[in-house]
């Protein structure tokens, strides 16, 4: 009767999975080699259809799996719960992103906690955060490398505080700390973009003025040879007046050139 009950619930499992994923995926694990008959259900495990399905699911975008990651670091808690319910919300949500193979360990958890914990603190609804706050604070040093041992000593420090408080006063969780870290991601961004920009400026202005000076050589270079060319012509033009000077007269002999007075 056991046994009975084992193949029935193998048998619910298979169909279930080839209604999900069809069987095109699940037939190179449910049929023979040839392809053409169905194996016994004793001759497939259940492991291998589900590794199968796995293998032939469609691969995830890289920007889908950095926008799961964004969106878990931008978690805003709902407050009309109890912490420790945000907690374990939050928990699941980096369980989900470690099958894409990005892992957040608890340092990043408590970082998420504590932020949201500071925001609400700032409002009436969480204002008896405050003195948790303020004991987690001089507890932990804002570099403390959190693990689950402090986590549960902030959850419990927390855990005080709603005991006291109103939940029903807490507001719905809304988009506004999910767009301050977008815009924090933004700055930062334009922040890089500017100082490359900056750079860039910074070599083109020193590759101008390198070129401006060699400009100035240049020309200069050139004032130069052609100051040198006029010396050259006054000089050679002295000479020839001085030649045309020193040269003797010569007296012609011809009366007819005599009396022209040539």
């Amino acid at each position: 009767m056991q046994n009975q009950a084992v193949i029935g619930a193998k048998e619910g499992t298979t169909e279930a999975i080839v209604l999900q994923f069809g069987r095109d995926v699940t037939d190179s694990v449910l049929k023979t080699a040839d392809g053409v008959d169905l194996k016994g259900i004793d001759e497939y495990h259940l492991y291998d259809l589900v590794q199968v399905c796995i293998q032939g699911a469609d691969r995830p975008a890289t920007g889908d799996i950095l926008g799961h990651l964004v969106e878990i670091i931008s978690t805003r808690f709902d407050f009309r719960k109890k912490i420790i319910n945000n907690v374990e919300a939050l928990r699941a949500k980096t369980a989900r992103l470690s099958t894409y193979g990005v892992n957040m360990d608890d340092t990043q958890i408590a970082l998420i906690i504590l932020a949201n914990i500071e925001v609400a603190a700032t409002q009436e609804y969480g204002s008896e955060f405050k003195t948790a706050l303020q004991t987690i604070r001089r507890r932990y040093n804002y570099s403390h490398v959190h693990n689950a041992a402090s986590i549960a000593a902030i959850i419990t420090e927390l855990a005080a505080a709603d005991a006291v408080r109103q939940l029903k006063d807490a507001p719905a969780p809304s988009k506004g700390f999910a767009n301050a870290v977008a815009d924090q991601y933004s700055t930062f961004a334009q922040l890089l973009q500017g100082a490359a920009t900056y750079i860039d400026s910074d070599d083109d202005e020193g590759t101008a003025a390198a070129a401006s000076d060699d400009d100035r050589s240049a020309s200069s270079s050139r004032r130069g040879r052609k100051k040198e060319k006029k010396k050259d012509k006054k000089k050679s033009s002295k000479k020839d007046k001085s030649r045309s000077r020193s040269r003797p007269k010569i007296k012609h002999k011809c009366p007819h050139c005599k009396a022209q007075k040539r």
